[in-house]
């Protein structure tokens, strides 16, 4: 099958997987969200039933802008083009420190949910944010996944580019 686009790809220094971007920011976002339920109901004496609605509705407003935002752009439409041979495709490796950046982020969680208490920020915003996020990432997951299957090939882009593009890669 053959992949083009008509729009040249410019100088890449080193593309990604979009797949493993996804799914870092999914687990990342659904941690920030227990981190940040878990202080609102036991810390601050939120109500189950309120920040269920209030999550749900900000996860629905805050999920669609973060796919339209962000996660949108690395899902292929059609034919996309291929990727330059040369070019290292990195691969992000799970390591101590990204372990630790989940800690720290879910640490942080407690203040962050103090603050929105203290400010009266809802939990819409407080829940909706990495809830909508990870919702987002996990609809351009599944549909780079079923691209992938379809096409036999990878999506990668090039993580450093003002305009993000998804590329084909090698044969899956």
């Amino acid at each position: 099958m053959a992949v083009a686009s008509a729009k040249p790809i410019g100088r890449v220094d080193s593309l990604a997987r979009a797949g493993l971007r996804l799914r870092a920011l999914l687990v990342s976002s659904l941690v920030t969200a227990a981190g940040l339920t878990t202080a609102l109901l036991a810390l601050f004496g939120g109500q189950p039933a309120d920040l269920v609605v209030s999550a749900l509705v900000g996860t629905a407003l805050f999920g669609a802008a973060a796919y339209l935002r962000g996660t949108a752009e690395l899902v292929p439409r059609g034919s996309v083009q291929e990727a330059p041979g040369d070019v290292e495709v990195a691969t992000p490796q799970v390591t101590l420190l990204a372990s630790m950046w989940l800690a720290a982020a879910f640490a942080l969680c407690v203040p962050a949910a103090w603050l929105m208490d203290r400010w009266g920020v809802s939990a819409v915003a407080c829940l909706g944010t990495p809830l909508g996020t990870a919702l987002a990432s996990l609809i351009a997951l599944i549909r780079i996944r079923r691209w992938e299957r379809a096409n036999g090939r990878e999506v990668l882009y090039d993580p450093e580019a003002e305009d993000v593009r998804p590329y084909a890669g090698s044969p899956l």
